[in-house]
């Protein structure tokens, strides 16, 4: 037979871990003659398998090939080469005068093809000489020895150095590893120049060398071969490339620095933080430069929440958790993306912290994609007085905080939006909001557990801004959706709602432990909503000051609309319990119960739909009968009251009766004798007077009104006197009715 021109080697070939057959273009007369080798392209080992215990072969006797079937397919961390070794020998023997079979003859000179074949596939990858260089094999051998002085590296520079010769013509080098680059003292700028192109086989790095000047570049190598981290085909750096140390062994913040230096000043997209442990022993190592301005789209990519660590164990281990963030946005970035990362914090001090915004200009659009983040003292703190808003959390978890976890101290910080996100072992609080809010929250958990001290108070969320639009009006919203809530020990779900709208709807509002307790604080302006799901525990409301006017308009209220009331679940307000709650000191105010269509379940036992209204006078008057609030302003005047000219009007429904009617106004200073009147449609019956002075703030007259069929009867006038001449004089007129 003929043989065609053949290159006795196929591959190499990358594992999936999943295929098993692997082509060879090239004729073999026997299986033997196969020789397969794997490459651990993390190692640097290659391996020659073993014919029948690791792999087959088919194709033996065809020009064109067959398959090597691998017993267990390849990884993708691993590459395989198929080479043919014919044996070297030659087993025809012609006698004198004897006969001649040209078959034989033919079958030796294929022999000899294959061996030749085999010989030139070999020196293809060898290292040559050129014809005028006289240093033999031996000096030439002894010559990379010596080179590699380091005896924990000759060997790879040995490898590395056979390649030199022939590399050298393509412009570019090939080292094993990150490792064996950074060790080389071989290359020079003797034999490199500026722009020449360096790679590593095992992580797939590529570096620019830098001219021998530079003062910019990322790495150098032990020769002195200043070098350019190149980044890769997702326009990332990836911190190993800068020599970072994925075992978690040592301090990586100075490669990570390096890494984002490089990528915000060569307008790259961000950094890779691939698989490993990687250990930041100083804060602010993930806080972008302040130099060049503002960054506007920064990715932090990791290889996966658990596949890629962070270890943020600070090396001062007595710095205060609130000087001791990994990263700090104070230069007004922008659109930052954190994916894909397990943080890990100090578990002993209990000190390590994560994010500190402040922002004197446009420091938004953060995000934060299956990221967790495990013994932190505190995740977020937002400062400042300019926009920090667009907050997203998407498959997230966080476990084990120790302080406060989420605090925003910014009024413009607006739309914290959670998606998905699993929150435990919460031990000091998780959301505290004592400036800005618009806080959304879809599906996920929220476990809450006592502090390690034991006196610490720890709860989901504490709302504390009744700063707004207008006065004594705040627009803040938390709505919750879906959620699943666990409250252990003396945890509780609100700590204090004063001056914002919390929503929750079709949630699991459980508490664990003792169910007879309380779990949620509704203060002066606080207004909360609960819509289907379960509640549990005590749910305290509580207007205090109710001398303010802002406090008076604004009063705690609880709303609970289909919603199944469990075992200890209780209100608590001045003057009246329900289910056998205890009453609790007031100094007045006024608070709302309403309940729409929710029933009490007592373990598997469902009880009576529940449809009330509850609520309380002035004073210590409790008023348990149903009872719909209404109340009337002047819709043009900035204060709310009107003047002589104008008549404001509520029309009651037929068979409502009126329980109480009371004009509210600030105690300004104004012209004394202004009178306010609350009258029936026709004038004939006054229900309330009040005299504007400054010392009374509101006047109430409770007078039973049955409001008849007549309009004039069902209709409620509010009108002024001429002494309000002034259009901020705040007031307005409240009217409750049954019906």
């Amino acid at each position: 037979m003929t043989i065609p021109a053949q290159t006795p080697r196929s591959g190499p070939y990358t594992g999936d871990g999943g295929t098993v057959a692997f082509a060879y273009g090239f004729l073999i007369d026997v299986d033997s003659e196969i020789v397969v080798q794997v490459l651990d392209t993390v190692s640097g080992v290659i391996t020659t398998k073993t014919l029948t215990t690791d792999y087959t072969v088919t194709g033996a006797g065809s020009t064109g090939g067959g398959d090597v079937t691998f017993v267990t397919a390849p990884t993708a961390t691993e590459q395989v080469a198929i080479l043919r070794d014919t044996v070297i020998d030659q087993g025809l023997d012609l006698q004198n005068r004897g006969s001649v079979v040209p078959q034989l003859l033919e079958d030796t000179y294929d022999e000899l093809t294959k061996m030749v074949q085999d010989l030139d596939e070999r020196v293809a990858r060898g290292v040559t000489l050129d014809a005028f260089d006289t240093t033999d094999g031996t000096q030439f051998a002894a010559d990379v020895t010596a080179a590699g002085a380091n005896g924990a590296i000759a060997a790879a520079a040995a490898e590395d150095a056979l390649q030199y010769a022939n590399q050298a013509l393509s412009g570019t080098y090939r080292f094993s590893s990150i490792t064996t680059l950074l060790a080389d003292n071989l290359l020079t700028y003797t034999e490199m120049s500026a722009g020449d192109v360096i790679e590593t086989r095992a992580d797939n790095f590529a570096y620019v060398v830098a001219a021998s000047g530079a003062t910019d570049h990322d790495v150098t190598t032990a020769a002195g071969l200043k070098l350019y981290v190149q980044p890769n085909s997702k326009r990332l750096f990836n911190i190993v490339a800068f020599g970072a140390d994925d075992t978690g062994a040592t301090d990586c913040t100075a490669e990570v620095q390096a890494a984002i230096l490089a990528a915000t000043s060569r307008s790259q997209k961000g950094i890779e933080l691939p698989a490993g442990t990687f250990l930041i022993e100083q804060a602010g190592a993930f806080t972008l430069p302040t130099a060049g301005g503002s960054v506007n789209g920064f990715v932090f990519e990791g290889a996966g929440l658990g596949v890629t660590v962070v270890n943020f164990i600070n090396s001062v281990g007595a710095t205060a958790y609130t000087a001791n963030y990994l990263a700090v946005n104070t230069d007004n970035d922008l659109r930052i993306m954190f994916r894909g990362i397990r943080f890990q914090g100090d578990g002993t001090n209990k000190n390590s912290s994560f994010y500190y915004m402040t922002s004197s200009g446009t420091a938004q659009s953060i995000r934060f994609e299956d990221v967790m983040w495990y013994e932190f003292a505190q995740i977020m703190q937002i400062e400042g007085a300019s926009n920090a808003s667009e907050l997203l959390f998407a498959n997230c978890k966080v476990s084990n905080t120790y302080e406060l976890a989420y605090v925003v101290n910014n009024s413009q910080s607006l739309n914290h939006v959670f998606i998905g996100c699993d929150i435990e072992s919460v031990r000091a609080g998780f959301f505290k909001f004592n400036a800005g809010g618009q806080l959304t929250v879809f599906g996920g958990s929220f476990i809450c557990s006592d502090h390690p001290d034991g006196v610490v108070t720890n709860y989901l969320i504490d709302v504390d801004d009744d700063t707004g639009s207008f006065v004594g009006l705040n627009t803040w919203q938390f709505n919750f959706y879906g959620i699943r809530t666990e409250m252990n020990g003396s945890s509780q779900l609100l700590y204090n709602v004063s001056g914002a709208r919390i929503m929750f709807d079709g949630c699991n509002l459980v508490i664990g432990g003792v169910t007879t307790r309380r779990v949620a604080y509704i203060g002066d302006k606080g207004r909360v909503h609960v819509r289907g799901g379960t509640v549990q525990g005590e749910w305290y409301l509580h207007a205090d000051n109710a001398s303010s006017w802002a406090e008076v308009w604004r009063p705690a209220y609880l709303m609970l609309e289909d919603a199944d009331l469990r075992t200890g679940f209780t209100f608590i307000i001045q003057g009246l319990t329900l289910f056998g709650g205890a009453d609790i000191a007031n100094k007045g105010g006024v608070g709302r119960v309403a309940l729409r269509n929710c029933r009490t379940v007592q373990a598997s036992l469902v009880g009576e739909v529940l449809d009330a209204d509850y609520g309380w006078e002035y004073g210590n008057t409790a008023q348990t009968a149903k009872k719909k609030v209404a109340t009337i302003r002047h819709p043009a005047r900035t204060g709310g009251l009107p003047e002589q000219t104008s008549a404001h009007t509520l029309i009651l429904p037929l068979g409502a009766v009126i329980t109480s009617v009371r004009v509210v106004h600030t105690a300004q200073a104004g012209v004394a004798g202004q009178v306010y009147t609350v009258k029936n449609g026709d004038g004939v019956v006054t229900h309330a007077t009040a005299t504007f002075d400054a010392t009374d703030n509101y006047n109430t007259k409770v007078d039973t009104w049955h409001v008849g069929s007549d309009l004039n009867e069902r209709t409620v006038v509010f009108t002024g006197d001429a002494g309000n001449i002034a259009t901020s004089y705040s007031g307005y007129c409240v009217v409750e009715y049954i019906g």
